[in-house]
Parts: structure tokens; sequence; C-alpha cells
């Protein structure tokens, strides 16, 4: 199988020094790691025109935002999109990714289903979990006596949860301006041994960053986001948090923080992610969803 992954040249998502690099090492990184395909990385100007993708049984857009395509539906392969964060799909994105196979995202289907509608078909993907990046430091060396937060802490709609949790006696925020971007994210993680992961509408990478660098996390999950779908087991691998029980859960780990049921939960957490969620395991999902498709449509 021959794949194309095809993005716009100046798009900070693939540049490797955005933010976040979570798709860069996804795209750029996790799928060639397969050994299941052949891929090829395609930076593309504004227009892509049809013409310069023949050739390839799959072609991946990271991104329709920047791209203006030119004649796909000329294509016989299979195509695939990753789509912007849910609320921002908009009619002209629609427009864009008409006529593609499929729709990707880390984002949880239940949330993603309130804006795609449902002639598109969606699978969840996580992006850029590695061993490489996402290392575990030992428990004994990293801070017991604080709880990590880090990430907006605006957009109520999204992160009232987030926001609550920073007046709790304990919790110590740490934003973008101290510099922990990038894969320096997870080695902020990792001088941690609790952080906290809340997100009220849908997960987002802290979900899996936390656990994957041997955090125990501190995971919002609610009746609206879809991540009590994503394999977690409340007091096994995660401490489920809600807008009810944060403040008495972050304080019973403050209270009882050399139990060593907390790097019990912490370590089990890291497990889930690098079995299920980890780079190759989630390129490899990705190729043989591709290759099922491919069948179904032969």
């Amino acid at each position: 199988m021959r794949i194309g992954c095809v993005y716009n040249i100046n798009d900070m998502g693939m540049s490797g020094v955005h933010w976040t690099n979570n798709a860069y090492r996804f795209f750029r990184r996790g799928l060639l790691e397969t050994g299941l395909a052949e891929v090829d990385l395609l930076p593309v100007e504004t227009d892509v025109r049809a013409r310069r993708l023949e050739g390839y049984d799959v072609l991946i857009f990271y991104s329709l935002e920047n791209l203006e395509p030119i004649g796909l539906n000329q294509l016989s392969c299979l195509k695939v999109v990753r789509a912007p964060d849910a609320h921002n799909i908009n009619d002209r994105w629609m427009a864009k990714a008409a006529g593609f196979d499929l729709v990707i995202n880390h984002q949880t289907p239940e949330y993603v289903r309130r804006f795609l509608p449902d002639e598109f078909r969606y699978e969840q993907i996580i992006f850029g979990i590695d061993k490489e990046t996402h290392k575990s430091p030992l428990w004994s060396n990293r801070k017991a006596d604080k709880i990590l937060l880090t990430g907006v802490l605006g957009r109520p709609e999204h992160y009232r949860l987030r926001k609550f949790c920073k007046g709790v006696y304990g919790v110590t925020y740490v934003g973008k301006g101290a510099g922990y971007v990038g894969n320096a994210y997870a080695e902020l993680l990792g001088m941690y041994r609790t952080a906290i992961a809340a997100c009220s509408t849908t997960s987002v990478y802290k979900y899996f960053e936390i656990p994957a660098c041997g955090a125990l996390s501190f995971m919002e999950v609610n009746e609206q986001n879809g991540c009590d779908n994503l394999g977690f087991i409340d007091g096994e691998n995660a401490v489920f948090i809600n807008r009810k029980n944060y403040r008495e859960r972050l304080t019973e780990y403050r209270k009882t923080r050399d139990n060593p049921k907390w790097q019990r939960i912490a370590e089990n957490g890291r497990r889930l992610v690098l079995e299920r969620y980890e780079n190759r395991v989630q390129g490899k999902k990705l190729i043989e969803l591709i290759e099922e498709m491919a069948c179904v449509y032969k």
C-alpha cells in the first residue's frame, strides 16, 4: 500500500516547533514506523491539484483549513482527512471534505458527532504518544506535594472544572509561558507524580500524555465527554473527577500522597496508554482500518 500524507508547507502543526507536536509525531513518524505501508510526505502550496497526487492508494490530508483541493473527486484512491477541533467544523470545511472516505481526529466520537453529520465516517485516532518522548522518571524523584495543572483556563464550556481545580490547595498551575511546550511538555509531566486532565466536552491530549509519562491522572469523566469509553477505570489506572467530587479526591491524594496505591494507579495508566494509544499502535489501527475499507469498496 502506498500512502501520501498531504499538508500545507506552512502549516505550523507539521513544523515540529508548534506548542503541541502530537500530530507532527504521528504523521511524520508514527505512520512511517508501522512498517505496514510505504508513506510519502507531500508538502504542498495552498492550491493542491489532483494530478500532483496520482499514483497513491491512499491520501491522508493533515488539514484542509489551509488547502484548496482541486479535482480530488477525479482520483479513485481512498481519501482520509484529519478534522479540526470539532467545534471548528463548519459548512466551508464540510464542503471541502465532501467525497472523503474517512475523517479522523483525537476527540471522542460523542463530541465530534455534535458537529459532524452522519454522512461522514469518523474514527478516533490518538496522535503522537511514543516511548521516546513520553518517558517515565522514577516515582521517588518526582514532586509529590503538588498536583500539576496545565492548559487553558478560559472557555468555561470546555474547561470550567480545570479552573475550579486551580483553586484547590496543593494544585500548582504551570502555563505556556513557562516554556514547557512541544516535546518539553513531557518533561514537565515527568517532574510530578500527579496531574489533572480536565475537559468537560471531549478528550484532549492530556488524557493520554499524563499517564504516558507515568503520572497519576486526575481525569474528568462525565456523562457528556465520552471519556468513559477510553478504557480507563476509576481507581485502577486513573482517578475520575467531576464537579461534585474533584475537591474531595484531590484533597485525599494530598493527605495520603505516600500511599503506594497512587503509584500503582499511575503505572497501570501508563501501561494502558502504551498498549492502546502509542504512536505505532494507533498508526497500525489507522492503516488496518484503511485496508478494511479498501476491501469493502472493491
